[in-house]
């Protein structure tokens, strides 16, 4: 969903909600985040030597990928300043690619503060996740078990003070895009944690169905309104029962999402969400090249297409070739691609990266069992 968010086409998706504001899934990530990350440690955390294990391990799920992109990134903009081009008329190491962010996104701490949208731009999730590990690590290392109070805490303190910037018309994820990840990670801690205490709902196959369709349709009912800025912070409360009614696999839906195309997608999600404006960035270049071949205009202002969807966007140009269905066909093109190589980079980059961090770790710290790396 992000990642057709990102893409500028001018095909059948481009004017649905369920596309436009599709960065709200990014929200949905976090509070999964959140409930599978307690799962997997919260009760592994119990000394110094877990916590420097799991930020081990976390790194080495997120960084490997992470530098493998940004070096593609920075490769290309040397290829283009040296033969004295441009993409999307941005010269290169300029603007988000200026040479003095290139630091913080190589630490991943550049949504800390540090020019949270540059480089490879969704990767500010990345790091803000980053972040939301490290506080997660430490509140469970100083309070085990009583740790969902301050989980508690933390997610009523982020969520009031997003009311109060969105309330004040300022830019709430701009001014602390960390914040957002904060807030729906512990939100997801505090799923999981309700989850496992009352147990498993012993809901019967018909009221779960009909659950899973009710948390699907709050989502596609809330995209109607999340445009207007003071709505974006109730995407944590919404994804929050959406994941707890899936979480109990009740229902039909739920076996669908165990079907193999969609286990496959999971299972490639992160190379999809790190590489797809790598992948959009090429298709773009491609749809500049098809236009100068053709001799025609390529690109459409976003507002002359949808004027009712993107009035407040009215610069965005889109890749347009003049026929609703070739741009079908270009975008059918850019989500192979996209899925192609994420199936490359989870098995050349992810998995060895993964490996390699494990074998970092300090033998005295190592369990004595290893384990699955999530």
């Amino acid at each position: 969903m992000v990642g057709l968010y990102h893409l500028p086409l001018a095909c059948h998706l481009l004017a649905s909600p369920l596309v436009r504001e599709g960065y709200v899934f990014v929200d949905f990530f976090f509070v999964l985040s959140g409930f599978v990350i307690a799962h997997a440690y919260g009760a592994r955390l119990n000394g110094g030597g877990q916590f420097v294990e799991f930020l081990v391990r976390r790194i080495g799920r997120l960084w490997p990928l992470h530098i493998a992109v940004l070096t593609v990134l920075v490769s290309l903009d040397c290829v283009l300043y040296v033969l004295h081009l441009s993409i999307a008329g941005k010269p290169p190491f300029s603007g988000e690619h200026a040479l003095d962010l290139l630091g913080p996104n190589a630490l991943l701490i550049h949504s800390w503060g540090l020019g949270w949208l540059s480089w490879n731009t969704p990767s500010w999730s990345i790091s803000a996740e980053l972040f939301a590990y490290i506080v997660f690590g430490a509140v469970v290392l100083m309070l085990g078990k009583r740790s969902s109070w301050l989980a508690a805490a933390i997610v009523a303190v982020t969520w009031f003070f997003s009311l109060v910037l969105v309330r004040a018309d300022l830019p709430l994820y701009g001014l602390l895009p960390s914040l957002r990840g904060t807030c729906d990670f512990f939100a997801g801690v505090l799923v999981y944690a309700a989850f496992t205490k009352t147990g498993r709902p012993d809901w019967t196959r018909i009221l779960g169905t009909w659950l899973e369709i009710a948390a699907v349709a709050a989502v596609v009912c809330y995209l109607q309104f999340v445009s207007r800025m003071e709505m974006t912070p109730w995407a944590m409360p919404i994804f929050v029962a959406a994941i707890y009614i899936f979480a109990a696999e009740r229902g039909a839906l739920s076996t669908v999402l165990k079907s193999a195309p969609l286990q496959l997608l999971g299972l490639i999600s992160y190379s999809i969400y790190l590489t797809h404006s790598l992948v959009i960035t090429g298709f773009y270049a491609a749809a500049t090249a098809i236009g100068h071949l053709l001799h025609i205009d390529a690109f459409t202002d976003a507002k002359l297409l949808f004027p009712a969807t993107f009035e407040h966007n009215a610069e965005w140009q889109v890749i347009d070739f003049g026929n609703v269905a070739l741009n079908d066909l270009y975008g059918l093109l850019v989500l192979a691609g996209l899925i192609g190589l994420s199936m490359l980079t989870y098995r050349t980059i992810e998995l060895p990266g993964q490996r390699l961090f494990a074998r970092l770790i300090p033998r005295r710290f190592a369990p004595a069992v290893p384990a699955t790396v999530s």
